[in-house]
Parts: structure tokens; sequence; C-alpha cells
């Protein structure tokens, strides 16, 4: 093996892992179940909804949670908005887009890291309820990420926010949402000031070292990947465009300001890393948080890490840093 292959695999060591995730990933390797892709699209959200339900941490109380629905392009699009009790009137927002593959995850899934989010950053969250595939495949999902945040930033007097201070952020897809609409408002006037990208998905076709060496094994499969890009593109040729791959995105000059975060046994780790570089080199403020011994979804593995809670509660004060909310 060529040097420099060797010491790029010493960094997917499995002994750098958290021992509470080495411990996670040692018990699913135990359980049974095959891949995601033989079960019904009805079953998988039921499973991953009652994993979400057992991996988080406690939450702090917040000053209210309120559902609500918004008027979207096709159809009425549920959101959930959690105000802390730090919120300021005319503070910032962030306007949070969950993952699960285009395909799983809603309000429900990403209530712990939402209400963590809001408490430590001091921003109102407003969650969004996007259409899954296969039922809704590309661009359906970012139809309602674009038409939930322009929803939210007219209504900005009547939830108190300041329509300048509202960020986007998600994670996995929902970075992936977020760093489109992100995108697709470039030149507007009225984007996003900021955009908060967890270990997103920014290349859905072609390969990167971190896809080839954990590929397996590391809860974020090469197959669930395979799977979930099919069931959001049915024309896997539209892989290719910026909508559904930002970092394909040409010109990324004028983009808003971006904190990225990265997982070192991520599959997604090294295209999140090269969004943040791309970002970069077109003049846009990167900040990066890489967490190089945790897995995919670790923001909502609080209850099995430290670090991981951590980390969430880090990333959440530098969103508030971003948006200028005092820290309480």
């Amino acid at each position: 093996m060529h040097w420099g292959r060797f010491m790029q695999h010493e960094r997917f060591d499995p002994k750098y892992l958290d021992a509470g995730i080495s411990t996670f990933l040692k018990d699913m390797a135990q359980g049974e179940g095959g891949p995601i892709s033989a079960a019904p699209i009805a079953d998988i959200r039921q499973l991953f909804a009652a994993l979400a339900a057992q991996l988080e941490a406690p939450t702090d109380e917040l000053a209210s949670v309120t559902n609500m629905t918004i008027s979207g392009t096709e159809i009425d699009i549920p959101v959930r908005v959690y105000v802390p009790a730090s919120a300021k009137a005319n503070g910032g927002a962030l306007v949070f887009y969950h993952g699960g593959g285009w395909t799983i995850g809603d309000l429900e899934t990403h209530d712990a890291l939402c209400r963590r989010l809001a408490h430590h950053s001091g921003a109102k969250v407003f969650s969004v309820e996007y259409r899954l595939a296969p039922e809704h495949p590309f661009p359906a999902a970012i139809d309602d990420a674009m038409a939930a945040y322009n929803w939210i930033r007219t209504q900005a007097a009547r939830f108190e926010i300041d329509p300048k201070c509202i960020a986007v952020g998600g994670d996995s897809a929902g970075g992936n949402l977020a760093a489109v609409v992100s995108n697709q408002m470039i030149g507007s006037g009225i984007g996003p000031a900021f955009q908060l990208l967890i270990y997103p998905a920014t290349q859905l076709a072609g390969s990167t070292l971190s896809r080839e060496f954990l590929g397996e094994g590391y809860f974020l499969s090469a197959a669930d990947m395979l799977f979930f890009g099919q069931q959001y593109l049915p024309d896997l040729s539209e892989a290719l465009q910026p909508k559904a791959s930002p970092l394909l995105q040409e010109d990324l000059s004028g983009a808003p300001p971006a904190l990225i975060i990265t997982a070192g046994f991520d599959p997604l780790c090294d295209e999140g890393m090269a969004y943040g570089e791309k970002l970069r080199r077109a003049g846009t403020a990167v900040e990066e948080i890489h967490a190089p011994s945790m897995i995919h979804g670790f923001f909502n593995f609080t209850a099995l890490s430290p670090t991981a809670l951590s980390i969430v509660e880090d990333a959440a004060r530098k969103l508030g840093q971003a948006l200028k909310i005092p820290s309480s």
C-alpha cells in the first residue's frame, strides 16, 4: 500500500472511537436484522423513531414549544417552534431541517436536538417537517425547505425575530437542504445569515476515502447511502445537479458564513470537509468542528457519550455567537 494511503487508512482505526460510541456499534453488530432496504419504508421510519428516543440525554426546559403548520408551495408544512427562556425580542433564529436520508425522520426524532440547540444558543428554533421520499422525491424536500425559510422570514415580526439574523441548519440530509437553501438564495439580499451544517451530505455522486473505508460497521453504511439516494433521486443523474449535491455548485461566492461539523468515523466526513474548503476558497467565513472519535448521527447520541453532548452544546453556543445573541 502506498504510504500516504496507509496514513489515511490509519485515521480510520477503530481504536480512536469514543468508548460509548464503540460499545453502541458493537451492540448493533450483535443484533439481528439485515440491510434497511429489506424492510418496508414505514417499518424503517418506526425503527428510526424508536432508536432516536433511546439515545438522547435529558434536555433543559424551554419557555415554550409550539406545533403549527405553515403555507408551502404545494402543501401545508408542519413546523415546531422552540423558544428558549433566554430568547430576546428581535433576536436570532434557526430554521432546522432534520436528517434521515430525505426518507426517514420527523419533528419527533430531532426534538431533543432542537431543544438543546435552542437552549444553548438562545435562538428560536423552527424545526421543519418537509416531505419525504420515496412518496415525494427530489426536489420536494428542497421546495419545502425553501418555502419554510421564506415564510418564517416574512413572519419575522410575528415571531419577534430579526429577519436579518435567521440561520438555516440541519444534520446529514438536513445539512444538505440547508446548504442548498443557502446557495439558492445567494445574491437575493434576503438569504440566510448563517448556515449550521452538521455532517452534511454534499456529494451524492462519486466517492471519497471516508466513504470507501467507512462503508460498513459505523452506523451509516454504504448500503444505507445507496438506498436513501435511490429513494430521493429516482433518476440518479440528478445527483450531478448542485441542488442535489451542493459541493458541485460552481460558484459559492456570497454564500453565508458557516459552521461545519464533521465526524472522524462518518462516511460523509470528507465531503463535509471538502465543502468547507470550497466555501472558504469562495471567500466565505467557515468555522469547523471536527470530532475525530465520533460517527454519523452523533448529535442525536448524547446519552451514549459525554463528548457528543459537549460538542452539541459547543456548536449551539457558536450558533448563538454567530447570530450575535448575548450569552445568558
